[in-house]
């Protein structure tokens, strides 16, 4: 294990017996890093709570894919962890994304789904007003 970091503090968002274990492990031995919490991806917010509380440090992912598809569906806000000074590595390092493209990434998703949630909730309020609107037109029309 590393000298400057605790075994509680390094998580890999990996399923232990999952096909990618065999490649985090090597990666894993290569950073001397022995001891460290597995979590599977399901276990991605706790993974969040710990870099949020300062217990992790640094988080291992197996591929690019795991780590964007958990910043898309908000498990991961990249910001915060960022903020948290949290060390990021991807096993994977075919077609590698830098830390500066990640922050771009993460910045132009946020901006996309802000965009995204304000088209939703007016065409929601639309559908309503359709809906209210056709509800008192078969009302007029059954009376």
């Amino acid at each position: 294990m590393s000298a400057s970091v605790q075994p509680e503090s390094v998580a890999v968002v990996c399923d232990e017996s999952g096909d990618d274990a065999k490649a985090v492990r090597a990666f894993l031995s290569i950073e001397a890093l022995d001891e460290v919490r597995w979590f599977g991806r399901g276990g991605v917010d706790d993974v969040d709570r710990g870099v949020r509380s300062g217990g992790i440090v640094r988080v291992v992912f197996p591929r690019q894919a795991v780590l964007l598809e958990a910043m898309w569906s908000g498990e991961v806000d990249f910001e915060a962890w960022r903020r948290a000074g949290v060390r990021i590595d991807v096993v994977e390092s075919s077609s590698a994304i830098s830390e500066g493209q990640l922050v771009t990434i993460a910045a132009s998703w946020k901006r996309w789904r802000c965009g995204q949630r304000r088209r939703q909730a007016v065409a929601g309020v639309v559908l309503s007003a359709v809906a209210v609107a056709c509800a008192f037109g078969l009302i007029y029309l059954a009376g």
